[in-house]
């Protein structure tokens, strides 16, 4: 019954602050009223007066509908949960203009009822404003109130915006905290979106992000969007408006080199790869499927500015080719092989690192199917073949552009190992070495002729003012990514699976390569690399496959090339991987190869060399991590390191013993006996499975490390023994 007379009382008449009269009371009940039925009939009454207005009616003047809001705000406090529903129930009926960058700003209370409070109603009032106004014009009130700078809504091109001016401050921090905070209310929102009104969003945040180029804060809102815009069908809008923007203006690839580049010019072309990169794996499925008849493809025209011309637009080819291993394997994996190999022949070492680092990305996005079997240029045997060559042919070339490729080869060959081994598909082809079926997994693969002969250029430590601000808008690709974006296994199998059929678990006692779980779920394939088994193979020196050996038989080219295969295995050891299975196959395939390596055979030069890289792999792959772990699955977790723990400790003892003219047995270098005690330091360091594993062995440690005080080459030895020493309770 109040509501009539509020609503229609007169502007003219003055009241508190600028409100009138009627307005004012009921305001001061929303706040103060004594009981909460008097604060929810107080709110009720505001909402009558702003729900019945005509279309383009306004009922409250300016200062009045903050004063509205400004109570609304205040309720959002009330310890009552009908009050705080009832204030959220009114900010549907503002103007979204009025309410949402006060109720942003809100998002940073004390109060945590109060944030939760204001974040339901800021996604209310975009619901609400989405039914009258539909959702582009909900979406670009918030981009309005993000922006900073911002001083109208006119995304949606009716050119009637709200006048909502950005909050965004101008410190960093703060801008980015704020954006942060106001993001998160776009997931209740998106939540409520139907098909054609999700279209609708996809295309407007695209082309939001393509008119603001460099704008964090879009760039932000189009990330918080993409679970649900991201999917199909709504995610072809997005593809679609980029593929818009490319026809528009030449893609960086094709720009001029003689133009230099410029802050505005990298960031206009980064703007349709920062659009993509917010997209799931699902959705680029999805352009695979749906833009067969398109050329060139989305694929294509990201290895095209990925190989684009050295040194203009880095930036811009680090994200291509990041994004290139994102697109469907069917879209990606022959092209990149095929440029992979052209490169690589013509000596163009910068599209080589760029095609390996996409071939990386793939890998850490898509698993082993980065790599299909089928292909003559992309398998995991021809990714073998030309990564070996890179190694061979660049092994004595100290420049800058050569060790790059050659860290590129190395990172390449490591995300090879880590893809097959957290392969868990039963149905996927063996990897077969010459097509005839009985091949086992061994990496015994030929390599390629011999050519002259590429990752792209890790981003500078320090940076540039414009790498500075890049960095805010796009963290490292090879990153591990999201749950949702990884490959992940169907199904897990017992810790102690390495893949060689010796198992006696769950099934495997039979040898086959299909484990069955007990509880009837799917069955999984036994983890397995067929890399990881090259490289050890190479290391051991016996039967080691053609991709691991130089062409010309060369003896300094293959130590060369072990101590490369060797960093290989470092860089597999030092990031976890994704599943228990995968970590506990490179511990039980790995570890005891290793122990057997850091015996010594052949040549003393080669030897010694060999010996103290495979004692360094095993060091880093048993040592536990220093800091805060980033999930996954490391190998010196889990109790994996636990049964090869006495046998690492055994071949380190040993080699202790030895002195470096040989009065014990064989000759080692003292670089060699370093290893070993760096090996039994992060034996001492490790859990607990594996302290237990050791305890026969620590006499025999004990007696190692004080032939190795008596007869240290170096003062390095010596101290690093007298430590352990003091670490296990005895005197040097």
């Amino acid at each position: 019954r109040a509501a009539p007379p509020v609503g229609a009382e007169p502007f003219a008449s003055p009241g508190f602050g600028g409100t009138r009269p009627g307005l004012a009371r009921v305001l001061r009940t929303c706040e103060r009223g004594r009981t909460e039925d008097a604060r929810v009939g107080a709110f009720a009454v505001i909402r009558n007066v702003l729900e019945t207005a005509a279309p383009n009616e306004d009922v409250v003047a300016g200062s009045e509908a903050a004063a509205i809001t400004a109570a609304s705000l205040g309720a959002l406090k009330d310890p009552t949960l009908i009050v705080r529903r009832a204030a959220a129930a009114t900010f549907s009926a503002l103007r979204i203009g009025d309410v949402l960058p006060r109720l942003l700003r809100a998002l940073s209370a004390k109060d945590s009822r109060e944030r939760a409070a204001a974040r339901e109603s800021a996604a209310g009032a975009m619901r609400a404003y989405t039914e009258t106004r539909g959702a582009r014009a909900a979406l670009d009130a918030l981009i309005a109130a993000v922006r900073p700078g911002s001083g109208e809504v006119d995304d949606a091109g009716d050119g009637d915006g709200d006048g909502v001016g950005g909050v965004g401050g101008d410190d960093a921090d703060d801008a980015e905290g704020f954006t942060s905070r106001a993001t998160s209310v776009l997931r209740g929102w998106s939540e409520s979106l139907t098909e054609d009104q999700a279209r609708e969003v996809a295309a407007g945040i695209a082309a939001a992000t393509l008119r603001n180029p460099g704008v964090t804060a879009i760039v932000r809102v189009a990330s918080a969007l993409a679970p649900r815009v991201g999917e199909p069908p709504a995610c072809r809008e997005t593809f679609t408006a980029v593929r818009a923007a490319w026809s528009a203006s030449r893609p960086a690839s094709l720009k001029s080199s003689e133009t230099s580049a410029n802050a505005d010019d990298v960031f206009e072309s980064l703007a349709p790869l920062l659009l993509l990169r917010t997209l799931p794996l699902e959705a680029w499925d999805d352009d695979h499927l749906f833009s067969v008849d398109e050329s060139p493809s989305v694929p294509d025209v990201l290895l095209d500015i990925a190989l684009a011309g050295a040194d203009k637009y880095d930036e811009v080819r680090r994200v291509a080719a990041e994004l290139h291993g994102r697109a469907h394997p069917d879209a990606s994996s022959e092209s990149r092989g095929i440029r992979l190999a052209e490169a690589v022949v013509d000596g163009r070492l910068g599209r080589a690192r760029a095609c390996m680092f996409s071939l990386c990305s793939s890998l850490a996005f898509r698993g082993i199917d980065a790599c299909p079997s089928h292909s003559s240029t992309a398998s995991p045997a021809a990714t073998r073949a030309i990564c070996a060559r890179v190694l061979g042919d660049l092994g004595l070339d100290d420049s800058d552009q050569a060790t790059k490729t050659r860290m590129g080869a190395t990172e390449t060959l490591a995300s090879l190992v880590r893809a097959e081994l957290e392969d868990a598909d039963v149905d996927r082809p063996d990897d077969d070495t010459d097509g005839d079926g009985d091949d086992p997994p061994t990496g015994d693969e030929s390599r390629g002729g011999r050519s002259e002969g590429g990752l792209l250029e890790p981003a500078d430590a320090v940076g540039s003012p414009l790498t500075k601000s890049l960095a805010n808008i796009y963290v490292d690709p090879l990153a591990a990514p999201t749950p949702a974006a990884r490959r992940e296994p169907l199904i897990r199998v017992l810790n102690g699976d390495d893949g060689t059929g010796n198992g006696t678990e769950n099934g495997t006692e039979n040898g086959t390569d299909t484990i069955t779980p007990r509880d009837g779920s799917r069955p999984t394939r036994r983890r397995r690399s067929a890399t990881l088994n090259g490289i050890l193979a190479a290391l051991e020196g016996s039967s080691a496959p053609d991709w691991t050996r130089p062409a010309d038989g060369d003896l300094g080219a293959a130590t060369r090339i072990r101590l490369t295969l060797a960093d290989v295995l470092v860089s597999v050891a030092r990031r976890p991987l994704r599943d228990a299975d995968a970590a506990a196959a490179f511990a039980n395939r790995a570890l005891p190869a290793l122990a057997a390596v850091a015996g010594g055979s052949g040549s003393r030069a080669a030897a010694d060399t060999t010996r103290a890289a495979a004692l360094h792999v095993a060091m880093v792959a048993v040592a536990p991590p220093s800091g805060d772990d980033d999930g996954g699955f490391r190998v010196s977790g889990g109790g994996r390191v636990a049964p090869h723990a006495r046998l690492l400790a055994e071949r380190a003892a040993s080699t202790l013993r030895t002195k470096s003219d040989g009065s014990t047995c064989d000759k080692v270098h003292g670089s060699v006996r370093v290893a070993a005690a760096r090996l039994v330091t992060a034996l001492v360091a490790g859990d607990d499975d594996t302290l237990e594993a050791l305890a026969e062995s620590i006499p025999e440690v004990r007696s190692a490390l004080r032939r190795a005080v008596d007869t240290a080459e170096s003062e390095e030895l010596a101290d690093s023994c007298r430590r352990l020493l003091s670490c296990m309770g005895a005197v040097a």
